[in-house]
This record gives C-alpha cells, structure tokens and sequence, in this order.
C-alpha cells in the first residue's frame, strides 16, 4: 500500500512539474529569474491543492459538522445518495483514520525529499566514478590523472545544500 501510494505521488509530482514547466514556458517571461519564480509558484499551488486541500475541507467543513451535530442528523446527511455516517462511534474511528493519513503524508513527503535531495546526487556522483573508473583502467597513471583533472574541471560540482534538477 505504501509503495502504490509513493508511486503516486511521484507520478503526480512528474505531473505537476511537466504542466508547470509548460504553462510557464507557453507565459514567455524575459528573465529566467522571472520564469524560475512563476514555476515555483505553480508548483506550489499544483502541491497545496493535491496535498493539502483535503485537509483544509476537513479541517472547515467535515470535523465541525460532525462535532456540533447529533447522531441523529449525522445518519441524515448523504452525498449523491451515498450516507456518509451509519453508526453513532464512526467519528471517533474516522478521526484515528485521518491522524493516521495525515502521519503517513508527512512521512512519505519527508522521505521522498530526502531522497531527492540526498541520495540523488550521491548516487550520480558514485556512478560517475565508476564510469571515470572504468573508461581509463588501461590508461598510464599519469594520463589517468591528467583525465580525471579534465573531466572534474568539466562536470558541474553539487555542494550539500545545492538544487538538483
């Protein structure tokens, strides 16, 4: 379950990025520090409405509908002809649910950055040696040396706080 819903958020990240980048790229901004800020800000409203308006309606709406009505007018309310709340103890049920999504959220959110963030670069830089490793094994030590002087002068170096796009 937990890998079925991180590969959905991946997936609507990829989403939510290829649109961004297209909306952005179709508004033709000047700048490329313009263009940068207007697809952060995309980005941020294609996250807040995927991740965290469904927490605000519930927040707003759904809790205190439940908390400030009886059981009675609870097992009234319906949506599309479906009844949202059949038993008098659902709601203590449904709120254990929500702290349990909104925990796994989090969680899932803070690994995925991590990831991205951490274990990206790491493993391009690894992969990159081995490939430097590989390309000059039957080269003399000093061509070996003098290659790998060439090629970190050519690759971009990433610190530990740098972006990885």
């Amino acid at each position: 379950v937990v890998l079925y819903c991180v590969g959905i958020m991946v997936l609507m990240l990829l989403v939510f990025s290829a649109s961004a980048r297209a909306l952005t790229t179709r508004e033709n901004y000047r700048t490329e520090k313009e263009f940068r800020d207007q697809y952060v800000l995309k980005m941020f409203f294609f996250i807040y409405v995927d991740g965290f308006m469904m927490f605000w309606i519930l927040a707003l709406y759904h809790i205190p509908l439940c908390m400030y009505s009886s059981d009675d007018e609870l097992k009234q309310i319906s949506i599309a002809g479906i009844q949202l709340f059949h038993k008098s103890q659902q709601l203590d049920v449904y709120l254990a649910q929500l702290t349990n999504v909104c925990i796994t959220t989090i969680v899932t959110v803070q690994l995925l950055t991590l990831a991205r963030k951490n274990l990206l670069p790491f493993m391009a830089k690894f992969l990159a040696e081995r490939q430097a490793q590989h390309k000059y094994a039957e080269l003399s030590t000093l061509d070996q040396h003098l290659h790998k002087l060439c090629d970190e002068s050519r690759s971009p170096q990433f610190e530990l706080f740098d972006d990885w796009d």
